[in-house]
């Protein structure tokens, strides 16, 4: 039993894996559309998947910009562990960056993350 479940989970990890390096390579290319398709496919297993989604919707790469798109996008990258989008969130809530509409008053979030931050690295 034991041995079917890590069979399945390497299974997953490599289907996975083969999805974001489709969206990576997309990317590098300038091909933000199909990226972004690749992103959204990997998003609901892949935190990096995540944080790139947050990026593209902020930049309107493959996409109009939409900043409640990239909140979104941020804020699961965050809560799932990505340090560069803790960051950003961060960021954005302690200079209150109007961008971001729903963070307003929300400096309370930003101590556990910039806590997970800093323990990533040590």
């Amino acid at each position: 039993m034991k041995r079917i479940f890590l069979l399945i989970v390497a299974l997953c990890a490599i289907l996975f894996a083969d999805v974001s390096d489709k969206a990576i390579e997309a990317y590098n290319n300038g091909d933000y559309t199909e990226a972004i398709e690749y992103f959204e496919e990997a998003a609901s297993k892949d935190i990096m998947a995540q944080h790139w989604l947050a990026i593209m919707y902020e930049k309107g790469q493959g996409t109009n910009v939409d900043y409640q798109k990239a909140l979104y996008w941020h804020k699961k990258a965050a809560n799932n562990g990505h340090a560069i989008s803790q960051f950003i969130l961060a960021e954005n809530i302690l200079f209150a960056n109007n961008r971001y509409i729903g963070i307003k008053n929300q400096q309370h979030k930003v101590i556990p993350w910039h806590n997970i931050n800093l323990h990533s690295y040590t």
